[in-house]
């Protein structure tokens, strides 16, 4: 069994999106001045590699603690799309030259964009989705999304039209995913758990791929 770390770490000082809070995170104790040490975390539901709830940013009900927890793990498929990119938008005929003999229930879209973690320009000219594919992506039989930009939606734009489109059908949506390259051409097991919290909208998650065999 071999298993594929596909997640940020979290420290002070990480990239977040622009807007929110940046994160904190602090000693409340030591072990030399204590003998224990205790961390006090301060961030938002959607830092780092994260993943959205469809009550983010629709009026449904599915929240971090109503979903089932099987809406968040399941089989997974890493998509290349770096030859799919027009325009920055990550065209829907990646579908079709994608050879689905059985639908996975998380797609995860590769663009490269994860080697930008840590630099301004993670937040500028990031691939998103076209329209067309999120609206195909929501017709389709899956639990979720993930990819490895900060956002499905551009910066500048502020319907949130993707997310929307997504979200709308139910699915969950990951983002700031690394590593996805040690995934190409390979069956994996894919898990995004969130923590539970109260309506919650999104968390950070530990995502990682699990390949057996």
């Amino acid at each position: 069994m071999k298993v594929v770390d596909l997640s940020h770490k979290l420290h002070n000082g990480m990239p977040f999106y622009p807007g929110d809070s940046p994160p904190c995170f602090s000693k409340l104790y030591t072990y030399e001045a204590n003998g224990v040490n205790l961390t006090e975390l301060k961030m938002s539901g959607h830092i780092g590699t994260h993943l959205d709830c469809p009550s983010h940013m629709t009026d449904s009900s599915l929240h971090t603690d109503s979903m089932e927890l099987e809406c968040f793990l399941g089989s997974g498929l890493v998509i290349d799309c770096r030859q799919h990119l027009i325009n920055n938008e990550i065209s829907a005929a990646v579908l079709e030259d994608t050879l689905l003999k059985n639908t996975p229930d998380y797609l995860l879209f590769y663009t490269g964009y994860d080697s930008h973690w840590g630099s301004e320009s993670y937040f500028i000219n990031y691939p998103i989705l076209c329209r067309e594919l999120a609206t195909k992506l929501s017709a389709m039989q899956l639990k979720g999304i993930g990819v490895d930009v900060i956002s499905v939606d551009p910066p500048s734009h502020g319907d949130y039209y993707n997310h929307k489109i997504v979200l709308g059908s139910g699915k969950i949506i990951v983002e700031n995913l690394t590593n996805l390259e040690q995934l190409f051409d390979t069956k994996f097991e894919f898990y995004a758990l969130p923590l539970k919290i109260e309506q919650g909208d999104g968390s950070p998650i530990r995502a990682v791929a699990i390949v057996r065999g």
